[in-house]
């Protein structure tokens, strides 16, 4: 119950800000509004690059035919496309290889797109593929064992051995005593 009542005493705390608070905000804002630290204007576009209604993503070329993708900005959609094969409201007039771009006719007028190259992006290491492990032991130059060493460990470990076998008695024929209740 007592939480109810912090949280409604806040609540009209918030409404009795002056008004003058309210209209201070967007002044605040402008900054931000009008130059957004991400790049991107209140439209969507880039906003350091001009809005085309058109771009240019990608081309391939097969059997020695291309195809070219064209990205309507407009309706958000990708479409293939062959040279001078007029798709809704434009077609592909000309491809320029060295330069990466294509002339496209959109509502009567000639675009010159060039490619959108996507900007390279770091790829995050993988989980437990920091550093291989080195191999100490092929760094390390070993000995040859001398033969009278090695009779020496070969006693040792039959010593070993026997000392953690359990002593074995002779089997006797006696029957073994009746258990008790």
């Amino acid at each position: 119950m007592a939480s109810r009542l912090l949280i409604a005493a806040f609540v009209c705390s918030l409404t009795a800000l002056p008004r003058g608070v309210a209209r201070n905000t967007p002044d605040k804002l402008g900054g931000l509004l009008a130059n957004p630290p991400f790049g991107l204007s209140r439209t969507g576009a880039a906003g350091s690059a001009a809005a085309e209604p058109l771009e240019f993503r990608a081309v391939l070329e097969e059997n020695g035919n291309r195809i070219f993708s064209i990205y309507d900005t407009s309706t958000h959609q990708s479409n293939w496309v062959d040279l001078n094969d007029p798709v809704k409201e434009f077609s592909v007039k000309e491809y320029d290889a060295e330069h990466a771009s294509v002339t496209v006719e959109y509502q009567g007028k000639l675009l010159k797109l060039a490619l959108n190259r996507a900007a390279p992006v770091a790829a995050a290491p993988l989980p437990g593929s920091a550093v291989p492990p080195t191999n100490r032991m092929a760094q390390v130059t070993q000995k040859p064992v001398a033969p009278q060493q090695l009779q020496q460990i070969q006693e040792e470990i039959r010593r070993r051995r026997a000392l953690r076998q359990p002593p074995v008695t002779p089997a006797s024929n006696a029957a073994p005593p009746p258990p008790t209740a």
